[in-house]
């Protein structure tokens, strides 16, 4: 009876067009959320980076290093593999892969296994930089004169 009434009012108020919109968008909505739940995620069964380090004479000079990343996936996708801000290289529908290229580091990165798709990190590592050689200039410690 109460929904009889609630139809009936919404009848009255909205003509057949908009009801059948409203009622398409709504089953629409419905499609894609079950869609979207049913997509099982990507996750990294195994992810090896090397050197995750590297070496650099002077604070503010670029280190050279090759970096060498192997990765396995649960499923094949479409995923990249990101060191900052730059695109190193991307694959097609692969499950697993070797990636080795010469690079130049100028300050600690944050490489990333990114599904194209969704945007979605899959794995994230830090890649540091290590100086042989720190500033040269150093602040003292204690004052330079001292009564004892």
């Amino acid at each position: 009876m109460i929904f009889d009434s609630v139809w009936f009012s919404l009848k009255t108020i909205l003509n057949p067009r908009q009801m059948w919109r409203g009622f398409s968008v709504f089953i629409c909505w419905q499609i894609s959320m079950t869609v979207h739940a049913q997509q099982p995620s990507i996750n990294a069964k195994h992810f090896a980076l090397e050197p995750n380090t590297c070496m650099s004479q002077e604070q503010d000079a670029p280190c050279p290093f090759t970096l060498s990343a192997r990765w396995e996936l649960n499923q094949k996708a479409d995923v990249c593999l990101v060191l900052g801000d730059e695109q190193l290289s991307c694959w097609s529908q692969q499950k697993s892969n070797y990636f080795q290229r010469q690079t130049l580091l100028t300050k600690t990165s944050e490489l990333r296994l990114v599904n194209q798709a969704t945007g979605e990190v899959i794995h994230r590592e830090l890649v540091t930089i290590l100086y042989s050689n720190p500033k040269r200039f150093r602040r003292r410690l204690r004052s330079q004169w001292s009564l004892f």
